[in-house]
């Protein structure tokens, strides 16, 4: 009985590490591929070795087909205009997610790891741990952005005030992780004692502070939910919330006071008060007038908005944008982005039927994250969403939340 508990215990904490390791990925100097690159090639060899190829295209055919049309437009985009931009990304996020995710559920279940609905959660709550530790020690960040991951050095100089994290994608995909993992403790869609629950969302919440407010989105979408369709839960977390915000604020109040960075990245985040403020106040703001005005790049000609232009506008020099939704359209045009939206819609009608919480909750942050970037680049933020949903469809009692409940 020891010894079973034991490699249970030890498989448990594998699951994390693994889980970690593949959604985070961690971009080393050291190694001239990705961490996820790595699992991407393991879980390759686990599925042909196992025959799981049949297995998983049951489950989740229709994803495939629509993915692979949407590869079959990019190849033609890259014949037609010699540009290797997104084409390969496509391939990636086609040959990578969904596989990966079935892979790890199959071999840890296997292993009788059940929740990997906690697992995933927790290493999130791990990550952020991380993170509050170099938000205290910022010398130890910055020779981390320097010297062990691959940083890009004028995002080191522009941003010193973000990027705490053990992870890729630190100002973008890695907060809005942290937004969906405090959200599920929200939904109570995972089963981590309560005590860890509460704690734990101080720490994810100075994550997404101290990196990007993007992360706040699934949050508010969750509390919006909440409001909707729990209200007299939605009013207890308010009461509680009140009461730890204030304890927060005393908490960072005191830790501001000796570290001058972290002093930088909490005005920073609370920019975002400002910013709200001008918006409905009808006053410009530089941030929205970039996501509202100048991020918006509309195709030239005919032929662009139908085929596009084969340019990830992304990088462009002449025209640029950050708007995921825009990047698309302007590389494969209309029949491209087509496929996006159908594919999305499938996903979400799907999940919806067996986890309406968790669908209503990624959906509908999505239409504003992929705005703000290309969320389906692969990425942390895309690993993590198709993780959650091959969990979700393959087995119902993954991220049961109070929204489920009639």
């Amino acid at each position: 009985m020891a010894k079973t508990k034991c490699s249970q215990a030890y498989y448990y904490v594998l699951s994390v590490i693994s889980v970690y390791l593949y959604i985070f990925a961690p971009p080393f100097q050291v190694m001239p591929i990705g961490v996820d690159k790595v699992f991407l090639f393991i879980s390759c060899v686990y599925i042909v070795k196992n025959n799981l190829l049949r297995e998983i295209y049951k489950y989740f055919n229709k994803e495939f087909f629509i993915l692979s049309i949407i590869c079959l437009i990019s190849i033609l985009c890259f014949l037609i205009f010699r540009i290797d931009t997104l084409f390969v990304n496509d391939i990636l996020l086609t040959i990578e997610c969904i596989p990966c995710s079935f892979a790890f559920y199959h071999y840890f279940a296997k292993k009788r790891v059940s929740r990997l609905d906690d697992v995933v959660v927790i290493s999130a709550i791990f990550a952020s741990l991380i993170t509050f530790y170099l938000v205290l020690n910022p010398d130890v960040a910055i020779y981390l952005k320097q010297n062990i991951l691959k940083f890009p050095e004028n995002l080191i100089e522009k941003f010193f005030y973000r990027g705490y994290g053990f992870s890729d994608g630190l100002m973008f995909s890695y907060p809005v992780i942290m937004g969906f993992s405090i959200s599920f403790i929200l939904l109570k869609a995972v089963r981590v004692k309560k005590y860890l629950y509460y704690i734990s969302i101080f720490f994810m919440f100075i994550a997404v502070a101290t990196n990007a407010r993007s992360g706040f989105v699934p949050v508010l979408v969750a509390l919006i939910l909440l409001f909707i369709l729990k209200t007299k839960y939605f009013t207890k977390i308010l009461i509680v919330a009140s009461i730890a915000i204030c304890a927060v604020l005393g908490m960072v109040t005191i830790l501001i006071e000796d570290n001058p960075i972290l002093n930088v990245s909490i005005n920073w985040a609370a920019s975002s008060l400002d910013i709200l403020s001008d918006f409905f106040e009808g006053e410009k703001s530089e941030n929205l007038n970039a996501l509202l005005g100048n991020m918006i790049v509309w195709p030239e000609t005919v032929d662009q908005w139908l085929i596009g232009s084969g340019r990830n506008i992304f990088m462009g020099y002449d025209v640029n944008s950050d708007i995921g939704y825009f990047i698309r359209l302007n590389y494969g045009g209309v029949i491209y982005m087509m496929f996006w939206f159908v594919l999305w819609l499938y996903m979400f009608v799907r999940l919806y039927k067996v986890n309406r919480g968790i669908a209503m909750l990624m959906f509908v942050s999505l239409l504003y994250l992929n705005y703000k970037s290309d969320f389906f680049i692969v990425n942390p933020g895309s690993r993590y969403f198709f993780l959650v949903y091959v969990l979700s469809i393959i087995n119902k009692t993954n991220f049961v939340n109070i929204l489920n409940k009639k």
